[in-house]
């Protein structure tokens, strides 16, 4: 309770907001002549508010008076007379309840609120002894906030709980102004024998009749009451305001709940209970203060506790509820990512071991690149003293004219011109290829089979396939089948299969290799294909050349069978 109660002025009528202005600058001007001027920084609405509640309960309305306003000096402010009861009471609890306000934060651990609350320790016993003079002493209050404090379990309290010690404050503070001195007769205590005190009437102005005494003694009860329905809307407003801001922070709200994991939960009935036991009090506040014996400042008071306080409940409410369906919302996105979290697991697992298998391929792929750099750049100068295969065609395949072999159409159309002699002799990107094969060397079979149609076969380098199976000592299956021209493919080979059948040109294609096969079978030209192989099969079958192909072979088989020049093939 600091700041809540204060009217909604736009619904006040011009002299219900004349009198909500001179107690306002009242309770400021008391404030100032009780404690000092600096003390009038601490005004706040409630303060006003009991002002003009202990005033309308008054036989006598207090006197006017006028005052210089500390924050306009030159105007002169209508105010009431600071020594009437009713500032004498708003001032001393002013006090209190901004020292309340410090201890509340000063248990929460707010360095300000420590440092500052020993400054108001002097005028809080000023106050209180004001309130004791007047004859409504708060002794009781005294230690509120570690009552409070001690009560505020998290994940425990409900919201009855946790409103309860705000009621029981506001309503002592409430049934003691009965007590105060000029209360219209109405408050007083009615003596044994239920007669009434001299000067009381009846609320209705009826005859004062002993027998009617029973309707005048429970406007203590209304008073008292109207307190605790006003503690118990104001806990419950703040309560449910800060609904998503305490679930944020993880601070105590009577509406959350914690999870076996200790995470904080709004708890949709409690928010219900809340907003049931809000709704209830706001109807005994309209209640209560209708059966208040009020000798002036009813509508005011109805705007500040039925109007304003009853809205800003209403508010409280929405947004109470806002904040669970948003919070639920969010369990089930959360509730529905857990179902899942099996299949996210397993992509998960899937997407690092990509990763890894495509770290260790590329690293291979560089260190393989690092080691054949410089072989590489000896074979491109070997290659260009050209050989002169002697053909009818007239075909030179040497680097000394610079000339290209021609290129097939491929089936996919993917065919690019190669590098001269002077580039290196390989076409772009085979030779890269060529040594990650190499460096992996088993179990790839046909990875130059039907060029630049499996695992990038030839890819962007149909050619020539340059030394992609040389040296493996694998199969090298229909490696560059249907190549232009095939280098030194399955060079030292263990079976080259089917290797360069139908190439263009084989020059050193399975050179030294146990077992040529049907190798180069249909070349255009051999060159020394299949030279010094264990058993050329049909090795160069059908060759438009053969060079030397098969030259030194153990077993020529049908080696150069029906090329069209002899040369030094099959020269066993």
């Amino acid at each position: 309770m600091f700041g809540t109660l204060k009217p909604t002025r736009a619904a006040l009528r011009c002299p219900e907001r004349g009198e909500w202005q001179r107690f306002y600058c009242g309770t400021c001007q008391g404030i100032g002549d009780q404690f000092g001027l600096p003390y009038r920084g601490l005004l706040s609405h409630d303060a006003v508010f009991l002002g003009l509640l202990v005033d309308g309960l008054q036989l006598e309305a207090a006197a006017p008076d006028r005052t210089r306003c500390p924050m306009v000096p030159v105007v002169h402010r209508p105010t009431v007379s600071p020594d009437s009861v009713a500032m004498r009471y708003a001032a001393a609890v002013q006090v209190l309840l901004a020292d309340q306000w410090l201890a509340d934060r000063a248990i929460d651990g707010r360095s300000f609120a420590r440092l500052a609350r020993p400054l108001l320790r002097e005028p809080a016993d000023r106050a209180r002894g004001t309130l004791d003079a007047l004859g409504s002493d708060l002794a009781e209050l005294i230690g509120f906030e570690h009552h409070q404090a001690a009560l505020e379990v998290r994940g425990e309290t409900g919201p009855a709980e946790a409103a309860e010690p705000s009621a029981a404050a506001l309503e002592l503070v409430f049934a003691r102004i009965a007590a105060l001195p000029g209360s219209v007769p109405e408050l007083a205590e009615l003596p044994e024998g239920g007669e009434l005190p001299e000067g009381a009437e009846l609320p209705e102005g009826g005859p004062r009749i002993p027998a009617l005494a029973r309707c005048v003694g429970p406007a203590r009860g209304h008073l008292a009451r109207l307190g605790r329905a006003v503690g118990r809307v104001i806990y419950l407003v703040d309560a449910l305001e800060d609904l998503d801001q305490d679930l944020r922070a993880g601070d105590f709200n009577p509406c959350l709940i914690h999870d076996y994991r200790g995470r904080p939960q709004i708890d949709r009935g409690r928010v219900r209970e809340a907003s049931a036991m809000l709704e209830r009090a706001r109807d005994e506040l309209a209640t209560a203060l209708a059966a208040l014996p009020l000798r002036r400042h009813r509508a005011v008071l109805f705007n500040i506790l039925v109007t304003q306080l009853g809205t800003r409940a209403t508010l409280a409410i929405a947004r109470a509820e806002r904040a669970l369906r948003e919070h639920s919302e969010r369990r089930r996105v959360l509730a529905r990512l857990g179902e899942a979290s099996g299949a996210l697991r397993f992509a998960q697992a899937l997407v690092a071991l990509s990763i890894a298998l495509f770290t260790s391929a590329w690293s291979r792929v560089a260190r393989a690149a690092t080691e054949t750099g410089g072989g590489e750049s000896e074979s491109g100068a070997d290659t260009g003293t050209g050989t002169d295969t002697g053909t009818d065609t007239g075909t030179d395949t040497g680097g000394e004219t610079g000339e290209l072999p021609s290129t097939p159409d491929l089936p996919d159309g993917t065919g690019t011109e190669t590098g001269g002699p002077e580039d290196g002799g390989s076409a772009l990107g085979c030779d890269c290829i060529g040594d990650l094969i190499q460096s992996l060397c088993g179990g790839l079979g046909d990875a130059c089979g039907d060029c630049g149609e499996s695992f990038g076969a030839c890819g962007g380098c149909v050619d020539g396939c340059a030394s992609w199976c040389s040296g493996c000592g694998q199969d090298c299956g229909a490696g560059c089948s249907d190549c232009s021209e095939c280098g030194q493919v399955c060079s030292g080979c263990s079976d080259c299969g089917d290797a360069c059948s139908g190439c263009g040109s084989c020059t050193d294609a399975c050179s030294g290799c146990g077992d040529c096969g049907s190798a180069c079978s249909g070349c255009g030209d051999c060159g020394s294909a299949c030279s010094g192989c264990g058993d050329c099969g049909s090795g160069c079958s059908g060759c438009g050349n053969c060079g030397s192909g098969c030259s030194g072979c153990g077993n020529c088989g049908s080696g150069c069978g029906n090329c069209g020049g002899g040369g030094g093939g099959c020269n066993c």
